[in-house]
């Protein structure tokens, strides 16, 4: 399967279709006992951006706040901008993602690929959107590391602000589409 990531990277025209190269920004759900997608992004294999947004569950933060770890309200308030209590998750509802799964061409049989250490983003997405579109494994960015034999951390945020200190993005991580 790499080597069909490897012909999608360098343009070859059917692998590229259904290569994807997902992140997703997601919390757990307790009462649901499920991981919840808040956040998420989706580039082609040429690296375009085929779909990035938050999800509209259609609740409030004190609604998430009943469900989720107290770690995580931060990092929902960051994602969406909430003022107060009663301010609504937004973005695109989960059926709609849905529809636009399939028009971008995402299919259990499509290769996803993710930098997680487990394939954390494809249950999450699993977990959220009807799993029957989606791939049932991933291909992960850290097994690709050692499979090249490269030694070290793998973990991708302290490589790149290293490699490139003065990059903007080094203050932007966490955001879907910049991951």
């Amino acid at each position: 399967r790499w080597k069909t990531v490897k012909a999608a990277i360098q343009g070859a025209a059917e692998p590229a279709s259904r290569v994807y190269f997902v992140d997703t920004e997601s919390v757990y759900d307790r009462v649901d006992c499920r991981f919840l997608v808040c956040e998420l992004a989706i580039r082609s294999a040429t690296g375009d951006l085929l779909l990035y947004t938050l999800v509209d569950h259609g609740i409030t933060y004190r609604q998430l706040r009943r469900r989720i770890n107290p770690a995580m309200f931060a990092k929902l308030v960051r994602l969406y901008g909430f003022r107060d209590l009663d301010g609504q998750t937004w973005g695109m509802k989960p059926d709609l993602i849905e529809q636009t799964f399939v028009a971008i061409g995402i299919s259990p049989s499509a290769i996803i690929i993710e930098w997680s250490f487990c394939g954390f983003d494809l249950a999450a997405l699993r977990a959220t959107f009807d799993y029957r579109i989606l791939p049932s494994s991933v291909l992960l960015g850290h097994r690709l590391w050692r499979e090249l034999g490269l030694p070290g951390s793998v973990a991708l945020m302290p490589l790149f602000a290293i490699m490139f200190l003065c990059s903007k993005l080094n203050n932007d991580y966490y955001r879907a589409e910049i991951d």
